[in-house]
């Protein structure tokens, strides 16, 4: 089911290269948690996410860090340096994926489709 909504790439090597940029994400997050005492784990881990999911990671990423802001400052959630990452990784690696290996493939066939018919 998944495979035919389009989430999973149809050719090997888009099945590949997802894996990889999956397998950075999921390293990324180790870091995170390996380093989670380091002062500047966070800013290399920010960093890191955004280049992994840039554009439209960023959007998504920044909706998260209000949204944990705002239970900090009014329902008293508690910081963790590490936990409080998870989210913003979650929802920007699921943006990200979805940009590079569904949006992304699917308008570049589009466009491919449309220069060839014009081409004709």
């Amino acid at each position: 089911m998944i495979r035919r909504l389009g989430f999973i790439p149809r050719n090997q090597r888009g099945r590949i290269l997802a894996t990889i940029w999956l397998a950075l994400c999921c390293a990324l997050l180790v870091f995170a948690f390996v380093f989670r005492d380091m002062p500047s784990m966070p800013v290399v881990f920010t960093f890191g996410l955004i280049a992994l999911t840039f554009p439209l990671g960023l959007p998504a990423g920044a909706v998260v860090g209000i949204s944990m802001s705002w239970l900090y400052a009014h329902k008293g959630l508690p910081y963790d340096r590490f936990a409080d990452l998870v989210p913003s990784w979650l929802v920007m690696v699921l943006a990200g994926y979805v940009q590079w290996f569904v949006l992304g493939p699917t308008l570049a066939q589009r466009l491919l489709k449309r220069l060839d018919s014009a081409a004709r």
